[in-house]
Formats: structure tokens, sequence, C-alpha cells
């Protein structure tokens, strides 16, 4: 063989050894993000995707993503603290804003991670709003923490009297933007994001509106939910109705479904003491999925 052959033979090689190299490379990375897992966190009435971080931290540990954002009105998306936001805070016009930003949430992330799996998790409010987000079918597994159907047997009658004179009674105060301030309920446990100056202590009356009504579309909703569920209930939550989650639970078509109810903790049980068995099945439940 001739030097120049040669010459020409190991080029070659290389050039082919170079290939395969970076086709590994590239399987091995498009393998990765196609086993990917990702959960896209929607949060409570007058939190923000911060309040959720307990979950992220405990779902990172066990290599999960989790990405959330603030509702439309909360947290800093409204206009006295993100000048940004299109937003006034503590206020919607219509629940349909929060149905369409998590829907858009849901379509982008799919968008720019195909092969991932993609799944919901909703809190309280957030429940209410991934239970019947039109993007529902795009999610291949949805978890709901106590998701807020209707108001709990004890929370607060005052402000119950007060909210149904402004809103509920009287479809004309629809679109009021009078603000109601929000009660503290009473906890089990102290929540340290009662004092975080980002929470939203004033919301309008036609907020409370919106989430009524959205309420009173769910049960025609609930056929939507066929993705595999998980949903998360405290016994005893003084602030949503839990024979109503029970009862929505059982309506839900899904045929991979688990209904987990734990007592001893609040309504905003992410940040409790003793959480860790809750955290474990969410896990448990998300390692389940095929």
């Amino acid at each position: 063989m001739t030097k120049k052959i040669k010459k020409h033979f190991l080029l070659v090689t290389l050039l082919f050894g170079s290939m395969a190299f970076a086709s590994s490379i590239y399987s091995q990375a498009n393998a990765k993000k196609k086993n990917e897992i990702i959960v896209i966190g929607v949060h409570g009435l007058g939190a923000r995707a911060a309040w959720l971080d307990p979950l992220k931290n405990e779902l990172e540990a066990n290599s999960i993503k989790f990405i959330a954002e603030d509702l439309p009105g909360f947290g800093l998306n409204h206009k006295e603290t993100n000048p940004e936001s299109p937003y006034k805070p503590g206020h919607v016009e219509s629940y349909n804003e929060w149905l369409d930003f998590v829907s858009n949430q849901i379509q982008e992330t799919k968008a720019e991670n195909p092969e991932s799996t993609l799944i919901l998790f909703g809190h309280s409010l957030g429940g209410l709003i991934s239970t019947n987000t039109p993007a529902l079918n795009e999610v291949d597994a949805l978890i709901l923490s106590v998701p807020g159907y209707s108001s709990g047997p004890n929370f607060n009658p005052k402000f119950l009297i007060e909210t149904a004179w402004k809103y509920a009674v009287s479809k004309k105060l629809q679109g009021k933007d009078e603000y109601i301030v929000m009660p503290v309920s009473k906890k089990i446990y102290p929540n340290p994001n009662a004092k975080d100056p980002y929470r939203t202590k004033a919301v309008t009356a036609n907020l409370l509106f919106q989430v009524n009504e959205l309420q009173g579309k769910t049960a025609n909703n609930l056929k939507n939910v066929t993705a595999p569920l998980l949903m998360v209930q405290i016994a005893g939550d003084q602030l949503v109705a839990t024979e109503t989650q029970k009862e929505y639970f059982d309506l839900m078509p899904s045929e991979n479904k688990d209904f987990k109810s734990y007592p001893g903790f609040d309504h905003d049980w992410l940040t409790n003491p003793g959480n860790e068995k809750i955290f474990n099945d969410i896990v448990s439940f998300i390692n389940s999925l095929d």
C-alpha cells in the first residue's frame, strides 16, 4: 500500500470514526430527552409559582423536571409587580384567561419537548383550572392536589356571606373591580408563605365570580380526564369540600387513577412537616407511568 493510499485510508477511518462518535453522542442526548419527565405546576388562589418550590425540590431530587409560572393576576404576573404584565392585581375578566394561560404552557412545553413525558400538577385553584384546561388531552398524566371544586364547610362564614352578597347572588356584579380582602384560614401549622410580599391579599369581586362560574362548569368537563390520574386529598380540609373531590374523582373516566387521602395536614400541605409520605406517593405515581 502506497503512502498516498495509506493517507487516504487513515482519513476515511478517522472520518467514519468521528461520525460514529457524533452519532453515539446524539443518540444518547436524544434518548435522555425522550425519557425526560416534565411536570407543569399550577398554583392556588392568592399564591404564586414559588409556593410550589417544596414539590419542585423533591421532584428534581428524583431527576424529574418541574416548571411553573404565576397565573394571571397573581404573584409576579400583574401590573403592580411586573409592568410588562397585561393583568390587574387580583383580577381576571374571565376564567378563560387562566385556562388559556395553562393551555399555552402545555402546548409550548410539548412543542419544545415532543418526546418527553408531560404531567400537569394543579394545587387548589390550580386543580380546578387543570381539570378544565382545554389542552388536557395533550398531557400524559394529571395530578390534582386538593382541587377547589367547591368551598369547604368551615371556610370563614363571614367571608362567604360577604362574597355571596357581592358576586354570587347578583350577576350584575360580574366585571366589577371592587376588591375583597381574602381571609387567612386557621391552620394546624404556620404557613411561611403568609408573609410573602407577593402574596395576593385581595381579589376583585369579579375574580371570585369567575371562580364560582368555573366551579359550576367543572362537572361537564370531567369526561375529559382520561389520562392517568392521582388525586391528593387532605382529610378534614377546611377550605375545599372533600366530598366533592371524591365524587368528581369517581366520575372521571381515567382507567388508571388513584385517590389518596391524608389526615393531619393543612390545605397548604406543601409546607407542612411530615409531608414526606405525600411527596413519596407523588414520585411513585410518576415513576409508575409507562
